[in-house]
């Protein structure tokens, strides 16, 4: 499912890759600039392969919310780098980032299929869009593993 990511950033969607014990469930925190999370309407679909026809095995909850911070908390937090700052900004200077979380809870991953040989890890697709036509902002292989 490489050439899955290799596509979705072809399309200027953010590829992830994402690895998930079965049991533990998933919580994943997505961080984007320029887009407003309160005003738009964003769905999450896991499929067993990318753009797999019909109901999706999961639609997972997503959360977000709009997060303002100076330059030197965005950058103490892991989000940013001094390279993302713009040219001649400060770090006392604020931006607005918004976040969206991707929740899959145990009972949720349990439901979801296995891989053919029990022990091994089974690769999902999964894709977050936004908007009335559904426009791909961000997806990827979702690889379930058994045991830690």
């Amino acid at each position: 499912m490489s050439t899955y990511n290799t596509r979705l950033a072809s399309t200027g969607a953010a590829a992830a890759a994402l690895r998930v014990v079965r049991a533990n469930g998933l919580d994943q925190t997505f961080f984007f600039r320029d887009l407003d999370v309160n005003h738009t309407d964003f769905a999450a679909r896991i499929r067993l392969y990318p753009d797999a026809p019909g109901v999706p095995l999961l639609t997972p909850s997503l959360s977000g919310d709009n997060i303002t911070q100076t330059y030197a908390e965005w950058i103490a937090d892991e989000i940013l780098t001094p390279a993302h700052l713009p040219e001649g900004a400060a770090l006392t200077d604020t931006e607005t980032i918004s976040s969206l979380t991707l929740s899959v809870t145990a009972e949720q991953m349990n439901a979801l299929p296995r891989a053919t040989i029990r022990s091994e890890p089974l690769d999902l697709a999964y894709a977050i869009t936004f908007g009335p036509d559904d426009a791909l902002l961000v997806g990827g292989t979702l690889t379930i593993i058994e045991t830690a």
